[in-house]
């Protein structure tokens, strides 16, 4: 069940245990439309991990939270646990979401250009991203600053990547004048 408060109502919360994750599933009513929508909020990435707006005239009446353990073969993990969401309307319709796996969802945010939080979901989860996969992220976000021209912020990702980028691609380009400042800021980081 749900409790309604001023147009919203909070469905019940689920968390995944393994990883630590929390999801909120939250239905409410656009004042503009007079739709309900249905959204899950990732708490602990902090992030929207799905938005739906419901069919003209349904209301989201029940849900519930499930989640799948993850399966393990051989001594290794075959299948992450999964949480789904199954949201029944007033319509008779039954909207089921259920969860990507961690690497889909980094995929999807990355090709948004959504590093920060595509980052963000790689570190909290570890069984898919070792070290080396998060720094090729932070390469990936710093060149995408750089193609922006926020020259700044890139140089601030790419002092993340000292170690295992070669340093001569990240010096050649800053080497003129107007950037200098920042090469410098890298080769000072290098020393370091």
């Amino acid at each position: 069940s749900y409790i309604k408060e001023g147009g919203t109502q909070k469905l019940p919360e689920y968390t995944r245990v393994d990883a630590g994750a929390s999801y909120a599933l939250v239905a409410t009513t656009d004042s503009k439309s007079n739709r309900d929508a249905v959204d899950i909020y990732d708490t602990s990435n902090k992030l929207v991990g799905y938005h739906v707006l419901l069919s003209p005239g349904h209301r989201a009446l029940r849900t519930v939270g499930i989640y799948s353990s993850p399966t393990v073969g051989s001594g290794s993990l075959i299948r992450g646990g999964r949480s789904s969401a199954v949201v029944l309307t007033s319509g008779g319709s039954i909207v089921t979401l259920t969860e990507k796996v961690t690497p889909d969802k980094v995929e999807l945010l990355t090709q948004k250009n959504l590093y920060g939080a595509a980052i963000s979901l790689a570190f909290s989860d570890p069984q898919f991203y070792c070290p080396e996969d998060i720094v090729s992220l932070y390469r990936q976000y710093a060149e995408h600053l750089y193609r922006k021209g926020d020259f700044a912020a890139a140089m601030d990702k790419y002092i993340l990547t000292i170690g295992s980028l070669e340093s001569s691609h990240v010096i050649f380009r800053y080497l003129d004048a107007p950037k200098i400042s920042l090469a410098v800021k890298y080769l000072e980081a290098l020393r370091v």
